[in-house]
């Protein structure tokens, strides 16, 4: 998908990654836009990227900021804006960051909603409650409808 602008105009992964294999498989010169939804403590998919991951094939998976950087590259974006979001559930343990990557080629962008001290959840169903993880997907989403 993320290979796939013409067929897929927008994805959103929810704490994902991308697996180095793929990225040094694929010509990197088209990328769809992507927002991308990634707790800073994920026990299971690292923020920081995990080199030795044991899957098939064996050489790991890049970290979130590795792969938010490779994709605003791609994507030759030219702004950044970057958002704390209101704590407006302090109960929760952890806050928001909200990054936005515009201005990049063919109207793409590359967002990141950054769960500072969130684990490997889904927001607003579990784990961070300042946002809900699910609207702010189709918020981004309905941008890409034509």
């Amino acid at each position: 998908a993320y290979f796939q602008p013409d067929l897929f105009k927008a994805i959103a992964p929810v704490t994902g990654t991308l697996m180095n294999w793929i990225a040094e498989a694929k010509e990197l010169q088209q990328i769809t836009s992507t927002l991308m939804i990634n707790g800073t403590s994920d026990n299971i998919t690292l923020f920081a990227g995990d080199e030795d991951y044991e899957a098939r094939p064996i050489n790991g998976y890049m970290g979130t900021r590795e792969t938010i950087d490779l994709f605003v590259s791609a994507n030759a974006c030219m702004e950044k804006q970057r958002t704390e979001l209101p704590d407006t559930d302090r109960e929760d343990g952890s806050t928001v960051i909200l990054e936005k990557n515009i201005s990049c080629t063919g109207n793409k962008q590359v967002w990141l909603y950054e769960i500072v001290d969130g684990g490997h959840d889904w927001p607003g169903a579990s784990g961070n409650r300042d946002i809900n993880a699910s609207e702010e997907i189709w918020s981004f989403f309905e941008q890409f409808i034509e």
